[in-house]
């Protein structure tokens, strides 16, 4: 196995994480044909893949891709589907700025690498992608200057559910099918979420039928199946975990 290509594929892994856990509004594909500068998505064995058209057509009808994490990548062109004509940025953001990215695994923080249109391309130490700016906060400008937060509205009385009844009794490890991620619950309540061996602490409660994991202030409800497996948000990592 060559040097690098671990940490490669867990860039790919992440970036696609991203892509596909940045809460934000399902985008709306322009019409016609790609041009150079475009945002277009392509669906990979990993899943959805934002990249920026740098190529092409060639005369097989292939664009390449400048991906994050990955290089130049040929698509065909009935792979593609363009996200957002390439443009002057709109956005209030500018190269060097560091932003905050909710994600459905809680809240990560990345530099603003840079900004097309409506979208900004991230990167942090092991996770690169892009994400709609609208959906991101900035917490430090380029200049060096920090951006005071704007205080918060009052969150709405959560209803009682079984799932927020104490700590849950769930025990043991899960990981999901090729164990790129694991839960294991401890204890009073105590949890540890991993990631392609990235590790946070977190917390969990509810019942033996539904809990709530909660990581970096972000909550995730889990279901537990018949067969004791637990079935998470449909559409990402944690769909469905094991036990070990």
């Amino acid at each position: 196995m060559r040097p690098g290509y671990v940490m490669q594929l867990l860039q790919v892994v992440v970036a696609v994480w991203i892509a596909a856990s940045v809460q934000a509004a399902e985008p709306k594909p322009s019409k016609g044909p790609i041009a150079l500068g475009d945002l277009a998505e392509y669906v990979s064995g990993l899943g959805p893949i934002i990249g920026e058209v740098v190529g092409g057509p060639d005369p097989f009808g292939y664009y390449v891709l400048l991906v994050p994490a990955s290089g130049e990548v040929p698509v065909k062109a009935d792979r593609l589907q363009l996200i957002q004509r390439a443009g002057t940025p709109d956005a209030a953001f500018s190269p060097g700025d560091v932003v905050d990215v909710r994600t459905k695994l809680g809240p990560t923080r990345a530099g603003v690498v840079k900004v097309n249109g409506g979208w900004c391309r991230l990167e942090a130490p092991g996770m690169v992608g892009w994400a709609e700016c609208k959906e991101l906060k900035v917490v430090r400008r380029a200049d060096g200057s920090e951006v005071p937060p704007t205080a918060p509205a009052a969150p709405a009385p959560a209803p009682a559910t079984a799932a927020t009844a104490g700590n849950s009794p769930l025990k043991g490890t899960y990981a999901n099918a090729d164990s790129s991620v694991q839960i294991e619950f401890k204890p009073k309540g105590a949890a540890f979420f991993s990631l392609q061996g990235l590790t946070l602490e977190c917390t969990h409660k509810g019942t033996a039928k539904a809990i709530v994991l909660t990581c970096a202030g972000e909550d995730t409800p889990f279901t537990v199946d018949e067969d004791g497996a637990l079935r998470g948000p449909p559409d990402s990592f944690v769909a469905r975990m094991k036990k070990k």
